[in-house]
């Protein structure tokens, strides 16, 4: 793809930035001119080194190791106060409202779900440490000791030829070999960092949807993040999962779900700003001592 499809616009309208002033997060909806026609959706940029700003891997872990219950992401903002929540570990539904997560999760220090691998490679994963700092790779269990939160994409698998890489890995778009379906158009939902692990690139792109977004692929994706300043990114479960859900004063700004509404997910990744950040991350720290 090139680099003037890639290019990000966005929308001009009242909503084109949305900017939370208690802290630094910035979210945004964005327009993509595909070969296929447009793609819509919202991209938020996170400072992880104020410390107004906390992000927490949401999830209600049973009493399974590596299944929680399915929860919609809506339902974080409204009843947990979160600022932003979007949708994060792929999953595998086990019945009565519950579900086993692939891949890497931990909830404020907590292992949920464990590290995958396959053919001796770990799956991608984010990871953030207890210093708020981010970083993405393929991390195994030594990332586990030192992180606060994580979520994860897949990596390889016996079912795709695919390596499963990261999407952006030191700034190059590997999204011809990341999973999943790289070159097919879907709603998708991914994260990136900057090389200095400070700042936070979420990103939701809706599809499925005739006249209003055709979906992206995989490369179009991790150049999008790149154009941002994404220095490594991992792709997240996507499809009828993908959800980007923002407060902004007394509005609640969305993406528009393929499936017409908020998929419960088993994982999802939540933003705190201003006041209810600094008193949840003095809580968790309290909780430690």
């Amino acid at each position: 793809m090139s680099r003037l499809h890639s290019q990000l616009v966005t929308l001009i309208a009242a909503l084109s930035t949305a900017v939370c002033a208690a802290g630094q997060v910035q979210a945004e909806p964005i327009e993509l001119d595909t070969p296929a026609g447009i793609a819509r959706g919202w991209l938020a940029t996170v400072d992880l080194a104020d410390p107004a700003v906390d992000v927490r891997t949401l999830v209600r872990q049973t009493d399974s190791d590596g299944v929680a219950e399915l929860v919609s992401p809506e339902a974080w903002l409204t009843g947990d106060g979160y600022d932003l929540v979007v949708n994060a570990n792929f999953f595998g539904a086990t019945g009565d409202g519950a579900a086993r997560i692939v891949g890497l999760s931990v909830s404020d220090g907590v292992v949920v779900s464990r590290p995958r691998t396959f053919d001796g490679r770990y799956h991608p994963a984010l990871v953030i440490g207890d210093n708020g700092r981010a970083k993405i790779g393929l991390f195994g269990t030594d990332a586990v000791s030192g992180a606060r939160e994580a979520v994860a994409g897949v990596g390889g698998s016996a079912t795709s030829a695919l390596p499963g890489t990261l999407l952006v890995d030191d700034g190059l778009n590997l999204g011809e070999t990341a999973r999943v379906q790289p070159t097919t158009r879907r709603p998708r939902t991914a994260i990136g960092v900057s090389e200095d692990g400070e700042a936070l690139f979420i990103i939701v792109v809706d599809g499925r949807q005739d006249g209003w977004s055709v979906g992206v692929t995989l490369p179009e994706l991790a150049d999008l993040l790149i154009d941002r300043g994404a220095w490594d990114a991992v792709n997240l479960d996507g499809g009828g999962s993908s959800a980007f859900i923002w407060r902004q004063g007394d509005q609640v700004l969305s993406n528009r779900p393929s499936d017409g509404g908020y998929r419960s997910v088993a994982v999802s990744l939540g933003v705190r700003v201003g006041v209810r950040a600094v008193e949840n991350a003095s809580a968790s720290q309290a909780d430690k001592e």
